[in-house]
């Protein structure tokens, strides 16, 4: 691809424009769904063995779309330093909304592991937890959410 003429925060071209990133991404996106991951499964008949394939949909995601473009991280990160930062901003977003969302909606219709994709999310499940014999220490941002938590121990019991 032929490097484009407006310039990176560190003084080198960028490779792509906000548009030419946006296109890219329809291109991973649409390469994940035509090469699903291939599992070999062994099933256990009672009258023998059987090797099947299993295809598993492929998780899209802004690291796998870094790896299908050649980008890092720090590269992925520094966007939005660009003269055109707002624009690689919004295109960043709707990257990001996007694998959000399909990641979501494959692991609600059980293809990808919810488990995992709660923990990618930063969905993971909230578990109470029980000290005895210690006091516990509730650090909190406002006024606001300290007469919340004071207000839990007030419900007259």
């Amino acid at each position: 691809m032929e490097m484009l003429p407006f310039k990176s925060p560190l003084g080198r071209p960028l490779k792509y424009t906000p548009k030419q990133l946006a296109e890219e991404f329809v291109k991973y996106a649409q390469w994940c769904e035509t090469n699903p991951l291939e599992a070999r499964v062994r099933v256990d008949y009672a009258k023998g063995y059987s090797d099947t394939t299993d295809y598993r949909p492929r998780r899209v995601s802004i690291e796998g779309f870094l790896v299908f473009i050649g980008g890092t991280w720090d590269w992925w990160s520094h966007l939005d330093e660009s003269k055109r930062g707002a624009e690689f901003f919004k295109v960043k977003a709707s990257i990001k909304e996007y694998c959000e969302t399909y990641q979501k909606e494959m692991a609600s219709a059980g293809l990808l592991n919810a488990n995992i994709i709660s923990r990618l999310l930063g969905l993971a499940d909230k578990k109470e937890t029980k000290i005895e014999g210690e006091q516990l220490t509730i650090v909190v941002k406002s006024e606001e959410d300290k007469a919340k938590i004071e207000d839990i121990g007030n419900i007259g019991i």
